[in-house]
């Protein structure tokens, strides 16, 4: 049998020259026990270079992942930094876009390394898309075009989806998201697609989100992806440049039609639907469910960005939804109408419509067409 290469040399010397870099550096340093920041496949490569080079780890940062990386917890560096391990920055970034996290060392006293990955990414996608847990392309690829030329319906959690009667979408595909499992729980509905996009509805509804029954698939965002056990589970990758003051798309309204690659969030989970639907192949898309229309109780506790619920929620179709104890955002509907404009734009160049079959509402975005109609 001919010898089959499997590792060239080139790899096992670059894997000797970091070996050595790495050893030389932490010995000058005089550390025998060492963390890593940043969650990545450079990260993970370093935690191997450290355990064959005899080299403990004795802690693992990242601002943002939480659970376990590399035999580690995984801590928040801004909350549980331990000043006596020095830190390798695992981060396909440079030392001039990571200012914050060499700050924060510096203030601590705590001496730190580079570990550049060597990453061809763009530095503006990889200051959006931070997960580094991969996304399921090949499965992601098995959808594209699945539904080509057919209609689907996206389903908004507004008062109005009272005014329907969802059992008419049967045989019908179907995307639904968030608190849709009160639903399901009251009439049996059972989407098929299901989406979250929010931190705050995933890590507060973690058991109905796996629970919830669906015909098809759900979606979500890698960086989810420690919260779902739900096999029927498929992940991509989110950018979420939309939300990132720094950002040059900071609020400013893209479409993908390559789901399999990244999906772009534009301040409502309808718009990574639509991307999805786009995917899908799907020429008709009705909304339903979408009123349009928010209001924030006077009751309501307001930290920042965050909304917390006193009192039943008078936003959605069922009065838990966002009720007491609830976290929410404020929707910022003007933004969410750019994204919508932008997604007409991409539907109506290739062909295809976006209609609105709520009933009532203040969405005009989109030509309206009365529910009942449709069947």
């Amino acid at each position: 049998m001919a010898p089959i290469s499997v590792i060239s040399t080139d790899v096992v010397d670059a894997v000797r020259e970091a070996k050595a870099s790495l050893a030389k550096a932490l010995q000058d340093a005089g550390a025998s026990r060492v963390a890593i920041w940043g969650c990545s496949d450079t990260g993970e490569v370093i935690a191997h270079l450290l355990a064959s080079s005899g080299i403990a780890l004795g802690a693992v940062y990242d601002s943002v992942r939480r659970g376990a990386f590399c035999g580690q917890e995984i801590r928040n560096p801004q909350v549980d930094l331990d000043p006596s391990l020095p830190v390798i920055i695992a981060s396909a970034r440079g030392p001039e876009q990571l200012t914050e996290v060499t700050g924060h060392l510096a203030r601590h006293g705590v001496p730190h390394f580079f570990a550049n990955g060597g990453s061809r990414k763009d530095p503006t996608l990889a200051m959006e898309e931070r997960c580094a847990i991969r996304p399921d392309s090949e499965k992601l690829r098995t959808f594209k075009n699945r539904h080509k030329g057919k209609r689907c319906f996206i389903i908004g959690n507004g008062p109005s989806l009272n005014q329907i009667e969802l059992s008419r979408l049967a045989g019908e595909p179907t995307f639904a998201v968030n608190g849709i499992f009160y639903k399901t729980r009251e009439t049996g509905f059972t989407p098929t697609y299901y989406v979250v996009e929010d931190k705050h509805v995933m890590r507060e509804n973690r058991d109905e989100i796996n629970a919830i029954p669906v015909t098809g698939q759900k979606f979500f965002p890698t960086d989810y992806k420690e919260h779902i056990t739900d096999p029927r589970s498929t992940f991509f990758r989110m950018n979420w440049g939309y939300y990132n003051s720094c950002s040059p798309n900071f609020c400013v309204p893209r479409f993908s039609t390559d789901a399999a690659e990244r999906v772009y969030a534009g301040q409502s989970v309808t718009i990574a639907n639509l991307q999805l639907a786009y995917y899908m192949g799907f020429s008709e898309v009705y909304l339903v469910g979408m009123d349009f229309s928010y209001v924030v109780p006077k009751t309501a506790r307001i930290d920042g960005p965050n909304i917390t619920s006193t009192e039943d929620d008078p936003n959605h179709f069922h009065p838990d939804y966002f009720g007491k104890g609830r976290t929410w955002h404020d929707p910022k509907l003007d933004r969410v109408l750019t994204s919508y404009r932008m997604a007409k734009l991409v539907y109506e160049a290739t062909g295809r419509t976006i209609f609105n079959a709520t009933v009532g509402g203040q969405l005009e975005e989109f030509p309206r067409v009365p529910f009942d109609s449709l069947f």
